[in-house]
Formats: C-alpha cells, sequence, structure tokens
C-alpha cells in the first residue's frame, strides 16, 4: 500500500490555495472538509503501552503528557510498521518508535505520557 500526500492528491494549486496569506495554515481543515483527511476517535487508548495495531502509515496521532504549552504532548505521525515521526529539536531523533515517543514525552512533561487513541487518517490516496 502506498501513501499519497495531499499536494500529489490535489494538485498545486489547490495546495498553494489552502495556505492564506496570513501565514496560517488551513490545509487540516479543508482537507477534513473535503475528505482528504479522516478524524476518528474510536481507536481504543493505548495509554502508555504503544500498542500500533491500530495505526497505519500516514495516520496522525496525539501523545498526551502532564505540562502545559509545548510540554503537554506530542504530536506524530507513524512512517510504517512501529516507526513514528515527530516534531523534535534538532537534537532528538525525530524517526522512533511509540514506546519510544511515550518515554520521550514522560522525560519533558512531568513523568506522564498516555497515547489518547485519537488518529486523524489519509481520507485519500491510499493504493
Amino acid at each position: 500500500m502506498a501513501v499519497k500526500g495531499i499536494l500529489a492528491t490535489v494538485g498545486e494549486t489547490e495546495f498553494n490555495r489552502l495556505i492564506p496569506g496570513t501565514g496560517t495554515s488551513e490545509i487540516s481543515g479543508d482537507a477534513q472538509n473535503s475528505h482528504l483527511l479522516k478524524v476518528g476517535n474510536n481507536v481504543s487508548p493505548s495509554g502508555d503501552t504503544g500498542t500500533v495495531q491500530d495505526w497505519i502509515p500516514g495516520g496522525r496521532g496525539y501523545i498526551r503528557g502532564g505540562g502545559t504549552g509545548l510540554n503537554a504532548g506530542e504530536w506524530i505521525i507513524n512512517v510504517g510498521g512501529d516507526q513514528f515521526w515527530g516534531f523534535a529539536p534538532p537534537d532528538w531523533t525525530r524517526q522512533q518508535s511509540l514506546l519510544a515517543w511515550i518515554s520521550k514525552v514522560k522525560d519533558f512533561s512531568n513523568g506522564v505520557a498516555q497515547e489518547t487513541g485519537q488518529r486523524w487518517y489519509p481520507g485519500v490516496g491510499l493504493e
């Protein structure tokens, strides 16, 4: 199975239209409205055990920590198997296992990290 990104699916002109001149990205909202992105909250949270059975490549999820602001948690994207990419500072490993991300969130978020079960899936482009 291959996953096509939003740009490859809608084309450059439509993709660029999704980013208004304000600098604020509207891609997630517009992608949901056009069914390019689906949000699912019906997946059982794996808590701190790191179960990967409900993940698909390209799916985005959230690990909730015990902090606030940037220390509140981490958005991660499944890149295949048990490998996830996260928004990390340059000195972190950006692609690692789900358990490694849960451990990293515990490190910076008051010792708390729970995978929430929230998923954002590609709505189209799976071949």
